[in-house]
């Protein structure tokens, strides 16, 4: 299986799609730096896998996909598609059959990404799994990166066990031991799950066989209850049907009476509607009489506002009139004055004319004499400045000339200088070289002693080793103690969490006590009697056999509270309990009447006193049991009862009573029946009390064996520390030994090239010193030149200063003649501008006079028309204010006749009120005596709804309860016992010779409902019973048969697990130690060959297990002696590296080879040596290298060529030789 060709879409700087095909044996791929060689190497790294894309030169994927450049945009996805030819038929097994492979990876920029086998979609995984074991692989050994050979030789031991794990093969035996020892992990916490499982189902067992025995008699009571509790309640149907046909005869009558209120109400409300609708058409009248007369008086209003706003434009008018006219008179006069004005102008304007025409005249004359003189100047500063830049010339010339001979000067003192400095050093050299001899000496010796450390370093290193491995040894006995102490107290804490969440649900707790202690909100209860109870060690059965049931008693503040706790049971169906009170609690009168005889004084102890009481509640305890001896035996027991007569309970500590009565109970208490059986379940509340007080302890003390062996272990582990740094930091000085040897070495080594070095300093400052003395000479040749030109062009300056002088001076008079003619023309245009300004001002003036005696005309007239129409508008305004007068006393005439009508509208409404107000008063007397009839018949409405609920209740209680109609039960007993009534009641009669008697037998119901609550009374003493018990414990049988089944099935899957991972390592050992050993037998044979010399090899650490242990590279390049590979040279790591590499591929030949620049450090003769393995080696294997050395690409069958002529856009170029 080879490499046949690899296509490259969107990928980094492949923006095209590009195909490259790879032909068997060498290619190498060519190209100038930044080209784009090396995302080749990336595409092929990714495409089997690579997620990393720091890997691929990247900061993220999206990276890997073409951004863009100058010249094109960036695509949405990036594609590699690597196609292997598989003629041979080596691929695994399932692509066997396929003569090519093609895997494909697609990436999107939303972050989607496709892989593909063949053109068929699959996962990452399939690719993984494909190349295992193959060398293939983003960390195998068939891609080698510059960088990576300097890490190859770099990395620290471990972690070159990556190249040699898939060279032996093992990655597949990893990934399986992996997966197995995940499924151990897996199949262990089944296990454990399962077992606690079976714990509980078998507990769950013992307790249902108890309960299905209670049920059987459970039974047995319920048949009975139920035939009582159907005679009772059908009575109790009979008499609430007779209580429910009274109250709706009641009801009736009421409703009788609302109808005769009905109608009288109806009567009133029709009288009150006339009244109220009469109201409101008077009333309607009243306000269009009030509107009527508001609507005068507003009009009467509006006209005298109407005249007073006339009377005011009046005086308004005349004043406008008064001061228009003021006006008209003053624009009369200013008309006159600008008439007289515009005279005056015109006189000044034609003035002004005449004289900008004479100085217009003059200023021409003058700007033409200064034209003139203007050229003339210019002429004469053109020939003064030819003169100048001749002289300039000729001064930059002389200063060339002064530099030249100074530059002369100071490099002839400098040469004398240097001459000088040479010999002083060529004596210093000579002195260096006779005092270097010396320190030669001391470091040849220094070698020597070097050597004898190291061997002494070594010893103590293999001591530390020792050392090291018994710490160690010790800290692991700590760490499985400690682990087996942690597993105890979690055990413990789950133990302890189980029993306290029985305790706050109240488990194994009757329903009745067990509804008022989770009854939120209860005031006056105190607890359980089990709460503030705790008896002495060893005393639990004795009380729990003594206070039996009593111990759920609920203690309460007062009987008050018992009574209400009751009430709140017997409402909700709650069940029973029983309750004592605090206040009310009093001692048996036995205690005080009882003395102990001679056998009990000595045998028999107060149970009251082996116990503790929570403050506050010894007086309720000791009512409960006072009078409770205790003994160590049951035949102790019955001495005492039987010799002395006491009548008192006596208990054992195993829990056996003997009663005054002389009753004795005992036995095995996991097969108690009967009343014990409510013992047995309550009796546990002490013993789990008491259990949850010694695993508290306990938990304690595991706690602090914890912090004991954690402290142990803290110890031991800062001990292993300290070994180990000792073991290191003898490794250290070992290391810094053998560096010391290597700087030693290289000391001497560059002593003797200081020495060297030095001679040829010495030869070197001889040929300067002569050189030195050459040049002086010549500088002293230049110098006199330089000096003679020099003089030459100072005599033909100073002529040419002369003429310069003489020119400079007739151009300043001109100058100065120029600057006085332009200073008249100045002045002389400034005068003319002044003039010419001043002129069209007059114009101007005169112009806006004009327009003013036009604009005062026009204001005149404007007056004039404003008069004439407010003269207009006076008459109108006069005419108006009569005709207002008129109007107003017409309109208040209208006014005095209306308001009499409003007056007797307003009397009218009035009575209409009374009216309405004393109907009203009748309809709320009528309506409060409905209100009342209403609320009768609400409460008898309400009385029939609850005695009908009630019957309802009854009804669906019996269904509920017995699954039986108590109507259809009822019509069934009536006919019963009428048929055995009328039967005897014929007989008698035919006896006695008279009639039957309809009257039917009173029954008895006091006594049935007192038999009744005996047999609930006796349910309830039975506590909770399962009548499902039965099934379910057949069916919890069956169950834990099958989880013991699995339970064995998981313990097998742990051993066979264990086995194979047993198996996996024995395998992976063994392989891993052959190929090893191979790799390092090809290692010690191609090192040589590579550096024409020498010799290497490969060490596992002996310290650790083979398939743990990391490989050191021991070197010894020729001529050199052994040393650590981290102080090769550049050129050394990376032969190493490629020995290395090379050993590998003739053990567990890669398909393929990738070797990106490897080449890169090596000289010309190792490049050979190295071309040489891969032209060998090539026969085994593809390589595709990447490279600038030319040796390499003559050596290779093809080159590919990777260009950018388009800027950021990689292209490809191939040639086969």
């Amino acid at each position: 299986m080879r490499i046949k060709k690899i296509t490259l879409n969107g990928f980094k700087s492949f923006a095209d799609k590009t195909t490259l095909t790879f032909a068997s044996g060498t290619s190498a791929i060519i190209g100038p730096n930044g080209c784009g060689k090396s995302n080749v190497v990336d595409a092929i790294r990714w495409v089997i896998g690579e997620q990393n894309a720091r890997h691929l030169r990247g900061k993220n994927m999206e990276d890997i996909i073409f951004n863009g450049s100058e010249g094109r945009k960036p695509v949405g996805m990036a594609e590699v598609v690597l196609t292997f030819s598989n003629k041979e038929g080596r691929a695994p097994a399932r692509f066997a059959n396929f003569p090519e492979i093609e895997i494909s990876r697609r990436l999107y920029r939303s972050g989607d990404s496709e892989y593909g086998i063949n053109k068929v979609q699959c996962r990452l995984r399939d690719i993984v799994e494909l190349f295992t074991d193959t060398g293939i692989g983003t960390r195998a050994y068939s891609i080698i990166e510059q960088g990576q050979v300097g890490w190859l030789v770099n990395a620290k031991p471990i972690e070159r066990r990556v190249l040699f794990e898939e060279a032996a093969g093992i990655n597949k035996y990893k990934q399986k031991k992996e997966a197995a020892l995940r499924r151990l992990k897996a199949t262990a916490e089944n296990l454990t799950r399962v077992s606690d499982i079976v714990s509980e189902v078998k507990r769950q067992l013992n307790s249902l066989n108890r309960q299905a025995k209670k049920a059987e008699r459970y039974k047995v009571v319920k048949e009975e209850l139920k035939e009582i509790d159907l005679q009772f309640s059908s009575f109790e149907f009979v008499r609430m049907i007779e209580a429910l046909e009274e109250s709706r005869k009641s009801l009736a009558g009421i409703s009788d009476g609302e109808l005769a209120l009905h109608s009288a109400i109806g009567t009133k409300e029709v009288e009150s509607e006339e009244s109220r609708e009469s109201y409101t058409l008077e009333e309607e009248g009243f306000r269009a009489v009030k509107e009527r007369v508001h609507s005068l008086e507003k009009k009467i209003q509006d006209e005298e506002n109407t005249s007073a706003l006339a009377l005011m434009r009046i005086e308004e008018l005349g004043r406008n009139e008064t001061r228009l006219g003021a006006e008209i008179e003053e624009l009369m006069r200013l008309k006159e004055s600008t008439e007289r004005e515009i005279v005056d102008g015109e006189g000044f304007i034609a003035e002004g004319a005449e004289r900008i025409e004479n100085e217009e005249r003059v200023v021409g004359q003058k700007s033409a004499e200064l034209d003139g003189l203007s050229g003339r100047l210019r002429d004469k500063e053109r020939e003064e400045a030819e003169c100048k830049a001749e002289s300039l010339s000729v001064m930059t010339r002389l200063q060339d000339l002064r530099h030249a001979i100074q530059n002369c000067i100071k490099e002839e003192e400098q040469c004398r200088v240097t001459r000088a400095q040479a010999e002083i050093e060529l004596e210093a050299r000579t002195n260096e070289c006779a005092e270097l001899q010396v320190p030669a000496a001391k470091l040849r010796f220094g070698a020597e002693e070097i050597s004898e450390r190291r061997a002494g370093a070594e010893t103590e290193l293999q001591s530390k080793t020792v050392e090291l491995a018994s710490t160690e040894a010790r800290k692991s006995g700590l760490e499985e103690e400690l682990v087996e102490v942690k597993d105890s107290h979690a055990r413990a804490a789950a133990r302890l969490s189980t029993l306290e969440e029985m305790e706050k649900n109240f488990a194994n707790v009757d329903k009745g006590t067990r509804s008022i202690m989770q009854k939120a909100g209860t005031e006056g209860i105190h607890g359980l009697l089990a709460d503030v109870i705790e008896p002495n060690p060893g005393f639990e059965r004795a009380v729990e056999a003594a206070m039996g049931s009593r111990l759920q008693c609920v203690i309460v503040e007062s009987n008050k509270e018992g009574l209400e706790a009751i009430e709140y049971l017997k409402s909700s169906s709650g069940g029973r309990s029983a309750f004592v009170s605090v206040r009310e609690a009093r001692a048996l009168p036995v205690l005080a009447a009882t003395a102990l005889g001679a056998v009990a004084a000595n045998t028999a102890r107060e149970l009251f006193g082996e116990i503790k009481v929570k403050e506050g509640y010894a007086g309720v305890v000791e009512s409960l049991m006072g009078a409770t001896l205790v003994v160590d035996d049951l035949a102790t027991a019955l001495d005492i009862w039987s010799e002395e007569g006491l009548y008192r309970t006596i208990v054992t500590r195993a829990g056996e009573v003997v009663t005054p009565e002389g009753i004795i109970t005992g036995g095995d208490a996991t097969e108690t029946s009967g009343e014990t059986a409510s013992t047995e379940a309550t009796g546990g509340l002490l013993q789990r009390k008491s259990e949850v007080r010694a695993i508290k302890e306990r938990e304690a003390e595991l706690a602090l064996e914890t912090v004991r062996l954690s402290g142990d272990l803290s110890i031991t582990a800062d001990e292993v520390t300290e070994v180990r740094a000792g073991l290191e930091a003898v490794k250290e000085r070992l290391h810094a030994i053998e560096i010391e040897g290597v700087n030693s070495s290289a000391e001497l080594r560059a002593a003797e090239e200081e020495i060297a070095r030095l001679e040829s300093a010495k030869e070197r400052l001889g040929t300067g010193i002569e050189s030195a003395r050459v040049r002086i000479e010549e500088l002293g040749v230049n110098k006199t030149s330089y000096g003679e030109e020099r003089d030459t062009l100072e005599r033909n300056n100073f002529d040419n200063d002369g003429k310069i002088e003489a020119i400079g001076a007739e151009t300043r008079e001109m100058a100065a003649e120029k600057e006085r003619l332009s200073a008249i023309v100045t002045e002389l245009k400034v005068s003319l501008a002044q003039t010419t300004e001043r002129h069209e001002q007059h114009k101007a003036q005169l112009g806006e006079k004009r327009v003013r005696i036009t604009e005062v005309d026009t204001r005149m007239a404007k007056r004039s028309t404003e008069i004439e129409a407010g003269r207009a508008e006076t008459l109108l305004k006069r005419g108006a204010v009569e005709a207002i007068k008129s109007s107003i006393e017409e309109l208040l005439s209208g006014a005095e006749s209306i308001r009499g009508e409003e007056i007797s509208r307003k009397e009218l409404i009035d009575g209409l009120t009374e009216r309405i107000r004393g109907i009203d008063t009748e309809l709320k007397r009528l309506n409060s005596e409905l209100s009342n009839s209403r609320s009768r018949s609400s409460e008898l409405t309400l009385a029939i709804a609850e005695v009908d609920l009630k019957i309802t209740h009854l009804k669906e209680g019996i269904i509920e309860r017995y699954g039986v109609d108590i109507e259809a039960f009822q019509k069934e007993a009536i006919e019963r016992q009428t048929l055995q009534n009328e039967g005897a009641e014929t007989e008698t009669a035919e006896a006695e010779g008279t009639a039957p008697s309809n009257e039917t037998e009173e029954v008895d119901t006091e006594a049935m409902e007192a038999r009744r609550t005996e047999l609930r009374d006796k349910i309830t003493s039975m506590g909770e019973v399962s009548l499902s018990a039965l099934a379910e414990f057949n069916e919890l049988s069956e169950r834990h048969t099958f989880l013991i089944d699995q339970q064995e099935d998981l313990q097998k899957s742990v051993d066979s697990l264990q086995s194979a991972i047993t198996r996996i390592n024995r395998t992976t050992r063994e392989r891993f130690k052959v190929a090893f050993d191979e790799i390092n037998i090809k290692f010690k044979e191609n090192f040589p060959r590579l550096f024409n010399g020498g010799k290497a090899e490969l060490r596992l650490d002996e310290e650790a297990d083979v398939l743990e242990a990391g490989i050191e590279i021991v070197a010894q390049p020729p001529g050199k002696r052994l040393q650590n590979i981290v102080l090769l040279s550049g050129g050394e790591k990376a032969l190493t590296a490629v020995a290395l590499i090379f050993s590998i591929f003739l053990i567990k030949p890669s398909p393929f080879c990738l070797l990106d620049e490897v080449d890169a450090p090596l000289d010309d003769a190792n490049i050979d040596r190295f071309n040489t393995f891969v032209r060998e080696m090539s026969d085994i294997s593809q390589f595709l290298l990447i490279t600038h050395s030319k040796r390499t690409m003559e050596m290779a069958d093809s080159l590919y060529g990777v260009t950018m002529e388009e800027p950021g856009v990689s292209k490809t170029i191939s040639v086969t030789f």
